[in-house]
């Protein structure tokens, strides 16, 4: 749809950005660690490529591995900013996950996941529908995945904890 037709025209706020952002295929993200440019032509599956939202105007993709989380605390590169990152969930989780850096949204895409929050007392954030919730920083969480799920998350890496049940 052009941004000339349909809901967002020139001159509402949405009209412009889509506007301006019309070269949105031309854009690069840098690729971490490769020093060359990976074009979004491609497009960027967030369930192996993360974003990295530097504090300030940059975007990052980092290619995922299976041992990303064990070894995020020795990234320095990824210290500051947020990562934004997609899971699909069909598994309760085995561990605890805590964040000292930074709250966490968690936007369910699809599927029926509880989030539970270990605090002074226990407690259950359900997740149905296109809905999301901040997970506070510090605190200990888990999910219960009551139907295959899909979420967005974005959260500061740094210091990212797990622990087992």
């Amino acid at each position: 749809m052009s941004p000339q037709k349909g809901p967002f025209r020139n001159g509402s706020c949405h009209g412009q950005f889509f506007s301006e952002a019309r070269g949105l295929a031309e854009y690069k993200f840098r690729v971490s660690g490769g020093g060359h440019a990976l074009s979004s032509q491609t497009g960027l599956n967030l369930t192996n490529t993360y974003l990295h939202l530097e504090d300030g105007p940059g975007a990052v993709a980092i290619r995922v591995d299976d041992d990303f989380w064990q070894t995020l605390n020795s990234r320095t590169d990824l210290n500051d900013g947020r990562l934004v990152c997609n899971f699909q969930m069909s598994e309760d989780w085995a561990y605890w996950e805590m964040h000292p850096a930074g709250d966490e949204i968690v936007y369910l895409l699809s599927g029926a996941i509880d989030f539970i929050y270990e605090q002074e007392e226990s407690r259950v954030v359900e997740l149905r529908g296109r809905v999301a919730c901040i997970v506070p920083r510090g605190v200990w969480h888990r999910a219960i995945v009551h139907r295959p799920s899909e979420v967005l998350t974005i959260t500061r890496g740094a210091g990212t904890q797990h622990r087992s049940l």
